[in-house]
């Protein structure tokens, strides 16, 4: 598990320090309607603000019963955020009567906006939660499992979509890497189908998608033990490709990525990967020295708002570009290592495809 910060209300960008009085940021993400971001705070406040004149554009007070935010997704006017004990649903219209709020008893880590206006948070053994809502309907609320397994819905991830499903990667736990397939209608959006990789001993606790035009399914998978697996399609019939890097040190935290690159945060170091997503895609083996740039930042999270990446430390939050890591001018000590990977020891079983049970509505 990962160590809860302890007074990161300090932003660092450029060298320049940017105080938050009061405001210990657990999560942050890119305002989806302009140039802002929204942070998260470790007393389940939210906050959107400016970082170029630090300027607070919003303050949102969410009960969470003292739980951190870990996750915070938009629609519209509609946000959903969710916290390690509850999914809290909020329409932030302005209208009589303040704040349309709704919370489900139950934790999530993290929660994604969908195609149809609703929102999807991943609760682990109990399944999925979906929030269906629209500006002219009262918000319905579902849970739906996998037919016939235990599948695991431990973190979730956006693949590229086609503007009328929504495409998925999972972070399945012991039950390996799983795509799903949102097929939206009616009042309650409904999961059609899905298909999983799973091999004995890999414990897959994080994910990212890595789509591009030409592999709009591919993803990437974090192990528990720090193994790396990257798959083109997660609907297809090839299983992932494992990379073990044994120089890699720490507790595994967070995978991120996208067509071109790819991060790993550990307890001890953020790993960087230039290209490395890129040279998978366009089909190498990766059997040549793979570069990775170490930052040793012992930070307790990290998240990506478009090109910019947050790494939650201790006692502050350090803003650095893409660019700055691999161009190395975080302003911090880098090492540059080139690493061949070891002999992989995932198998990985057939793809084996599953359905989803009809979704059970919520009261």
């Amino acid at each position: 598990m990962k160590p809860r910060s302890h007074k990161p209300g300090i932003i660092v960008t450029g060298g320049r320090a940017l105080s938050f009085p009061d405001f210990d940021v657990s999560w942050v993400g890119k305002d989806p309607l302009g140039n802002a971001y929204w942070f998260g705070s470790e007393d389940g406040r939210i906050r959107s603000v400016r970082i170029t004149d630090q300027v607070t554009l919003r303050n949102v007070q969410i009960d969470t019963q003292g739980e951190p935010i870990n996750g915070l997704a938009f629609n519209g006017t509609r946000l959903a955020a969710s916290t390690r004990c509850e999914v809290i649903y909020l329409d932030l219209t302005p209208r009589e009567g303040g704040t349309s709020t709704r919370i489900y008893e139950g934790g999530a880590r993290g929660v994604l906006a969908t195609s149809n206006g609703g929102f999807l948070a991943p609760l682990g053994e109990d399944g999925l939660l979906s929030i269906h809502s629209t500006s002219d309907i009262t918000p319905t609320w579902s849970i739906t499992k996998a037919t016939g397994r235990d599948l695991n819905f431990y973190k979730l991830d956006h693949l590229v979509g086609d503007g009328q499903k929504d495409y998925l990667a999972v972070a399945a736990r012991r039950g390996g890497l799983a795509g799903l397939i949102l097929q939206s209608g009616g009042a309650t959006p409904s999961t059609s189908s899905g298909q999983c990789f799973k091999a004995p001993g890999i414990d897959v606790i994080d994910v990212c998608s890595l789509g591009s035009a030409a592999w709009p399914h591919a993803m990437a998978g974090l192990g528990a033990d720090r193994s790396i697996h990257l798959c083109r399609d997660i609907f297809g019939d090839i299983p992932p490709q494992e990379l073990r890097l044994k120089a890699m040190q720490g507790a595994a935290y967070t995978i991120l990525g996208d067509q071109h690159h790819l991060f790993v945060l550990t307890s001890k170091f953020l790993y960087a990967f230039p290209g490395l997503a890129r040279r998978f895609l366009a089909g190498d083996a990766l059997v040549r020295p793979i570069e990775s740039l170490c930052l040793p930042v012992e930070a307790v999270d990290i998240h990506r708002a478009g090109d910019d990446l947050f790494i939650v430390r201790a006692d502050r939050v350090e803003l650095m570009s893409v660019e700055e890591v691999f161009t190395g001018k975080t302003g911090q000590e880098m090492v540059t290592t080139d690493w061949t990977s070891e002999a992989p020891t995932a198998i990985w079983n057939s793809p084996s495809s599953f359905s989803i049970e009809a979704p059970a509505a919520l009261a």
